[in-house]
């Protein structure tokens, strides 16, 4: 860390410099410093100001601070509306928060944005699914497969949702795939189904 402040000393407009200082600090729980750099960086008019106030809200997240980490997220996006993550993560912090209408609003507000972003599409098919709205999780997972036939998480929930709607052999086609692209929690999936 001292050598990343002496680099920082040397190059004050080193917008990496102060990512890199967040990032160490952020690694060994140390936020309250990492948003000490932060805030300093969002001083410069030579940075990313969008991208350092979503990195504060990262480290609010970080400690469970969810309403403070969505504040900060919006700052983000109102200085930035086409800043996708920015809203992705204040969906986030609102699924966690239990409000679940506001999180399908930043989602939507995301997809408005960059229709070809698959993060929002499986966010959606995920706050879907834990919805009990497993036909709409699996449209939306199949949005976001358009995308990207290789996402693993996509698969998974396109899984999970026909699982729940009784289509057994569909569903283990894509746990199939998701388990080939990665996502371990397929590989319980399969091996659940295969006993049935």
């Amino acid at each position: 860390m001292e050598y990343i402040e002496k680099g920082i000393e040397l190059n004050p407009d080193s917008e990496k410099l102060y990512l890199l200082a967040g990032l160490c600090l952020r690694a060994v729980g140390l936020y309250e410093k990492a948003r000490d750099f932060y805030n300093k960086a969002l001083t410069s008019n030579k940075f990313n100001k969008a991208g350092f106030y979503n990195l504060i809200g990262n480290t609010f997240d970080e400690e469970g601070n969810y309403k403070k980490a969505a504040a900060y997220y919006e700052k983000a996006s109102k200085y930035d509306n086409s800043f996708v993550a920015a809203f992705c993560n204040m969906g986030d912090m609102f699924v966690k928060m239990n409000d679940y209408e506001s999180a399908l609003q930043n989602y939507q507000k995301a997809l408005e944005i960059d229709g070809k972003f698959i993060v929002p599409y499986i966010k959606i098919a995920s706050l879907y699914y834990y919805k009990d709205d497993f036909a709409k999780s699996s449209r939306e997972a199949l949005k976001a497969l358009k995308i990207n036939t290789a996402d693993n998480e996509a698969n998974y929930i396109l899984g999970m949702s026909y699982k729940k709607l009784g289509k057994y052999k569909e569903s283990l086609e894509y746990f199939k795939k998701a388990a080939f692209y990665g996502n371990d929690k397929a590989v319980k999936e399969i091996k659940r189904l295969n006993v049935l």
